[in-house]
């Protein structure tokens, strides 16, 4: 059996929350890395719309939208009891140093959505060939 584990790299973009109001996660750099995934969790989902999306870097100051061509998946939206305590994932396949996940919410919720974003840096450049770290 092969293992992933010394071949990732995690970040905490968004900390496990109860969220009632939009918030801009911590950033990922990516130097070094070919590769990026991000995995948002949503735990119990009460009211309001939760949409997830990635934002991008070349300074880690001034962040913009990353392009639709840039993203491996579907940028989660979260509205509906259906779609609460599940896990989503999507992939960046841009050229920008950092990155980081957003959650913007609307419908003025009042206990929201419970939930997070990890990215998840891979193939790391400078790792021995056949391996990655």
């Amino acid at each position: 059996m092969r293992e992933i584990h010394n071949s990732i790299i995690t970040t905490n973009s968004l900390n496990p929350a109860a969220r009632t109001t939009s918030a801009n996660g911590s950033s990922a750099d990516l130097q070094g890395y070919e590769g990026a995934e991000i995995i948002v969790t949503a735990g119990l989902w009460t009211d309001g719309t939760h949409v997830f999306t990635l934002e991008e870097s070349t300074n880690d100051s001034s962040f913009t939208d990353v392009a639709t061509a840039e993203i491996i998946g579907t940028e989660p939206t979260i509205d509906a009891g259906a779609e609460d305590n599940m896990t989503y994932r999507f992939g960046y396949v841009g050229d920008a140093r950092y990155i980081r996940v957003v959650q913007t919410i609307t419908g003025s919720p009042g206990t929201g959505l419970i939930s997070g974003a990890v990215i998840v840096r891979t193939m790391d450049r400078n790792a021995p060939t056949g391996a990655s770290a």
